[in-house]
């Protein structure tokens, strides 16, 4: 049974999605990485054999009937370089000054204004550098002042460097590819964002991902699939059990939440912005303050903890649906405390701690330490 379309999964974390690459769109990306050494030139083999055949057109990836297969493929990807590299200048000698893009993503030949057309343009733009400098009484008689400014700042390469073709989000040679992908699908709002920031296990990322998406199979969103049955919480409420009502409403995750706030300041004595004897009274807005927290402070452990805790939550009630043994709420509690601090201490120390934590009377109880 299918939780969630693949269209919506398959969709980068900065657009509020699983991260899974579509094939389709990916390997469009991966010709762009080729498209993008014929669009510059680049010094391989192929290149001088393709801008043979194809260098002249206009516009560059165009296509017509006859075509070779990869030539279509690299006019398919052709729109994902275009206009977003600019050459880097160096010495000057290999930049056309109309007909590359070096000041900005298009050439000056496609500039409306700030060029005195009355004058013959030089054709390199080393013809502006004077002593590895910009020349600027010269730029000043072909371009307007904001421009010559605009210049002037450009970053520079050394004298004896070439003009690297550059990426305009990177600066650099190197295509990004992964960037460029991202930039394929508009970015999600912070309200979910905020999960693949935690530094927490894939699991509970993963888990808050699915809370967010209401891609549980709860008892109440069962009949929306066909799947009828009992609707009440498995722990013996009367109420129907939905996402609010397993992580906010119940007297099972209340119990853990009501451990964690007696057990945290244990391991960690800073104040957190979450009040765990007041939680929000729907997950919607349970979600939204924990995002609210972890965009203030990242390493918030109380954060943390409670995207454990909502997991673990929840495999107790599957554990309880399908009759076998669960962890009680304050077993639950350790455990999530245990996920985000067993990093800092020792074994012997982290069985101390929390061995007496889960005792009902630390004083007189006892659990065996830990075999090697």
């Amino acid at each position: 049974m299918h939780y969630v379309k693949w269209e919506s999964i398959a969709k980068p974390k900065s657009a509020g999605w699983l991260g899974i690459y579509q094939f389709d769109t990916w390997q469009k990306v991966l010709i762009a990485k080729l498209a993008a050494q014929f669009y510059t030139k680049h010094e391989s083999l192929w290149v001088p054999f393709f801008q043979a055949k194809y260098g002249n057109r206009q516009p560059t990836f165009s296509f017509k009937r006859g075509d070779s297969y990869i030539w279509q493929l690299f006019c398919q990807s052709g729109d994902l370089i275009i206009d977003k590299m600019k050459r880097k200048i160096g010495s000057g000698l290999t930049c056309s000054v109309l007909h590359d893009s070096w000041i900005i993503n298009f050439p000056l030949s496609r500039w409306p204004t700030f060029i005195n057309v009355m004058l013959e343009m030089p054709n390199q733009v080393s013809d502006f550098l004077l002593d590895n400098q910009w020349n600027e009484p010269k730029l000043s008689l072909f371009f307007g002042a904001s421009l010559v400014q605009r210049i002037i700042s450009l970053p520079r390469l050394s004298r004896s460097a070439s003009d690297p073709w550059v990426w305009l989000s990177t600066e650099t040679s190197n295509l990004p590819t992964t960037l460029m992908y991202n930039d394929l699908f508009p970015s999600a709002s912070s309200s979910i964002t905020w999960i693949w920031k935690l530094k927490s296990q894939p699991r509970f990322q993963t888990f808050l991902w699915r809370l967010y998406q209401n891609s549980l199979p709860t008892f109440a969103w069962l009949p929306s699939r066909g799947l009828s049955g009992s609707v009440n919480c498995p722990w013996g409420c009367a109420d129907s059990e939905d996402l609010t009502h397993i992580f906010c409403e119940c007297p099972f995750a209340k119990q853990v939440f009501a451990y964690l706030h007696t057990f945290l300041p244990t391991f960690s004595p800073q104040v957190s912005s979450i009040n765990l004897m007041s939680l929000p009274a729907t997950i919607s807005a349970l979600l939204q303050l924990m995002g609210s927290s972890i965009l203030r402070n990242r390493h918030c452990l109380c954060t943390h903890c409670i995207a454990a805790a909502l997991y673990f939550i929840w495999q107790a009630r599957n554990n309880k649906v399908h009759g076998q043994p669960f962890h009680s709420p304050r077993v639950i509690a350790i455990n999530s405390i245990y996920q985000h601090t067993s990093k800092h201490f020792s074994s012997f120390e982290n069985w101390d701690s929390i061995s007496l934590l889960g005792c009902n009377d630390p004083s007189i109880s006892w659990n065996p330490p830990p075999q090697h």
